[in-house]
């Protein structure tokens, strides 16, 4: 049974420029599995030779044999309004059922930081609004989301007792 990870789907946040409008953030929405077979069941015989039953086979991120599912969704910082308001970006979703965490939020603090990469399926973190770019950085005042991870499938080559 092949092991589907789903990956979250980018966040967003409008507004929140020096003028003082509210700046609206929304968490990213959760992955999709898109296709799960009938998972393994019965015995096989094990490296010392004796009969084993496939449900312990329990290694990996979840500790569970035949596991799939869809992702989580990110965290929301809320939102924030008025002259240069500050704020955070959220943590990415996590994947394997919780598992492997998302990607850190970038800090809004001096110049800021982008948000954190997600891995094995995780969702990358959130940029931070507001930050003091120098102006010959450009002076785009937020720093970019991270990379979502990408997804796992993992096979198990089993031969299965009669």
């Amino acid at each position: 049974m092949p092991l589907v990870v789903a990956q979250e789907r980018y966040a967003s946040g409008i507004n929140g420029d020096v003028a003082g409008p509210l700046r609206t953030n929304s968490a990213g929405s959760a992955g999709a599995v898109s296709h799960i077979d009938t998972g393994l069941t019965g015995t096989f015989t094990n490296a010392s030779n004796v009969g084993a039953n496939m449900t312990t086979l329990t290694s990996g991120p979840v500790g569970t044999f035949n596991q799939a599912g869809v992702g989580a969704a990110g965290s929301n910082n809320g939102n924030c309004s008025g002259d240069n308001c500050r704020i955070g970006g959220s943590t990415g979703g996590a994947s394997y059922d919780g598992n492997i965490s998302g990607g850190t939020g970038g800090s809004s603090s001096g110049n800021g930081t982008p948000g954190g990469a997600g891995t094995r399926g995780s969702g990358g973190g959130g940029g931070a609004a507001q930050v003091t770019f120098p102006a010959s950085a450009g002076a785009s005042g937020s720093t970019d989301g991270g990379n979502g991870g990408a997804g796992e499938i993992k096979f198990r080559f089993i031969r299965r007792n009669a």
